[in-house]
């Protein structure tokens, strides 16, 4: 009876346990936590399942990092205009400095273009760390 109740108790971990770090594995990807692979473990189903899980684990992976280089590629593209704008208000101010009557317009435009200067790089920047 005892050895029964022994064999019962090492069968039962032997199926639970590939289960369990797999539920955990499956946990940490839902987290977010592409780097580390899922352990295929078994040659049945449960080893066929952690292997398709790691394929989409990587394949998460490969998307986020493609997203993040879009990201970068779009907040550099941002900012590059930007700096055109940022040289432009610089021409001006010095062009306008004999012409007191246009810089009311001028003060308008210039801190809008300020605003956009700092809101812009700032938005990219944000969206681009979050998926780290």
């Amino acid at each position: 009876m005892v050895l029964i109740a022994g064999l019962a108790g090492w069968l039962s971990r032997r199926m639970t346990g590939p289960l369990a770090r797999l539920a955990r594995s499956a946990e940490g990807i839902g987290r977010g936590d592409l780097k580390r692979p899922v352990a295929v473990e078994t040659r049945d189903e449960i080893g066929y399942l952690a292997a398709r899980l790691d394929e989409m684990r990587a394949a998460l992976q490969a998307r986020d990092e493609r997203l993040q280089m879009m990201l970068a590629g779009i907040a550099h593209e941002v900012r590059n205009p930007l700096g055109g704008l940022e040289l432009y208000a610089g021409l001006l101010r010095e062009g306008l400095a004999q012409q007191p009557e246009r810089w009311p317009r001028w003060r308008g435009w210039s801190a809008r273009s300020a605003t956009s200067r700092t809101w812009c790089p700032t938005f990219w920047n944000s969206r681009a760390g979050r998926r780290r």
